[in-house]
């Protein structure tokens, strides 16, 4: 419907193509549907991106999340058949808050799943593949809870390579800066310094000796590209249930 209603608004002739999946899913030919947006002159990366939002099942939740109605449903289905084993249960069967029962055995609670928790630790994913250059993620842009966000803050940091991807090093920096300075454009002829604007005071002068001092050891490898690391993990690299785990560390 909306479609429908922004291509008549355009006052341009034009066809509509709807393919109605809610009763033959397993029918429809992905191939020829993507072959079909290819003529149409879609991009090869919206293509795959397309492709990639078929092909997993959790993407729903991954862009957009679970509405908190939905969550409070399930579990309330979920308490009393954890106490009772049935659909119904009152206060005093429940014998622990369900807040402790989700809590990981290795913290004294029973493990059960917090949903909840489960979808922030999936789109900590999706944030981690926007900035580990996904080639099919790292230009989309959807918004995620603070929790999230601050999740994915806590549980990264980069490694310098050409410093290339990095424009946040310098936190003391006018707003028009924060934006498109990078760590080597900063480190060339130390033009970070020029940055730095309003009083000199003596604090700020302390805090410029600080920083002055960690920059200087720094070495950029030409070449080689900065690589975005993952704090939980042996190999570095995003994991869910890491990342899940985590959110009842902090």
């Amino acid at each position: 419907m909306l479609a429908a209603r922004a291509l008549h608004a355009k006052c341009v002739p034009r066809l509509l193509l709807k393919v109605d999946i809610a009763k033959a899913f397993d029918m429809v030919s992905w191939p020829f549907l993507l072959e079909v947006l290819a003529q149409l002159g879609f991009s090869q990366r919206w293509r795959d991106w397309v492709s990639l939002i078929l092909s997993a099942s959790s993407s729903r939740v991954l862009v957009n999340g679970v509405p908190g109605w939905v969550i409070k449903a399930i579990d309330k289905k979920r308490h009393p058949f954890l106490w009772t084993g049935t659909d119904s249960a009152n206060g005093g069967q429940c014998r622990v808050s369900w807040t402790k029962v989700c809590h990981p055995r290795y913290l004294s609670g029973m493990g059960i799943p917090d949903l909840r928790i489960a979808g922030f630790a999936l789109r900590v994913r999706w944030l981690w593949l926007q900035r580990s250059g996904h080639p099919n993620w790292s230009d989309l842009k959807a918004s995620v809870e603070r929790s999230v966000s601050d999740m994915f803050a806590a549980s990264t940091f980069t490694t310098l390579g050409d410093a290339s991807i990095a424009p946040d090093l310098l936190h003391v920096v006018p707003p028009r800066f924060r934006g498109s300075r990078t760590v080597a454009t900063g480190l060339a002829n130390n033009s970070w310094v020029g940055d730095i604007r309003g009083a000199l005071t003596v604090p700020v002068i302390s805090q410029f000796l600080l920083v002055w001092d960690a920059v200087l050891p720094t070495q950029l490898s030409p070449g080689v590209e900065d690589r975005l690391v993952w704090c939980w993990t042996g190999d570095q690299c995003y994991s869910v249930r890491l990342a899940y785990q985590a959110f009842f560390l902090g």
